[in-house]
């Protein structure tokens, strides 16, 4: 049976890989919950309910907003974070890493920093996000207005392919 996970084949058959484990400091990513309770948005004349992620994400993207104006950024940030989720869920053990500390933070700052905005980068995820089998780094990044009350949420799918180049930017994850 082939089925036996990430292998190497040689003279000795098939034998386990040592691989990094995909890793998430956000233990809320999970795509299953729902919104309790569900959120009235509408559309010109049709109304909805957000009940769960795919709602959210499905609705947000047609166009759907709530009905109540104060819930537009905590349902567009649950909605982001719904489709973050599934991409982490989707990440893949990687072979090796090329990161050292700092480093996707460091990358992250150097591609968001605008005058007039504070930048705090976090690691949300490490793992096989690209399918090459090294690590790659999600890194969520909000800003906020030095002066006024602006803030932002992005998340950056980073990633090094080997030691002597820098990380680059794979992706931004957006709705």
């Amino acid at each position: 049976m082939l089925g036996c996970g990430v292998i190497v084949l040689g003279s000795m058959g098939c034998r386990q890989r040592d691989t990094m484990p995909v890793w998430s400091a956000e233990k809320d990513l999970s795509v299953a919950g729902d919104f309790d309770p569900p959120v009235d948005v509408a559309l010109k004349w049709q109304h909805e309910q957000v009940k769960d992620c795919d709602s959210a994400v499905t609705l947000i993207r047609r166009g759907f907003e709530p009905a109540n104006a104060a819930d537009y950024g905590a349902l567009r940030a649950a909605a982001l974070r719904c489709v973050v989720g599934k991409v982490v869920d989707k990440a893949q053990p990687a072979a090796r890493s090329y990161w050292s500390d700092r480093e996707a933070e460091t990358t992250a700052r150097a591609l968001t920093e605008k005058p007039g905005w504070e930048v705090k980068p976090a690691i949300v995820a490490k793992g096989d996000f690209d399918g090459d089998g090294a690590e790659d780094r999600l890194v969520r990044i909000e800003t906020y207005a030095t002066q006024g009350t602006g803030r932002d949420i992005r998340y950056l799918l980073l990633t090094k392919a080997d030691k002597g180049t820098p990380a680059k930017l794979l992706h931004e994850i957006k709705l």
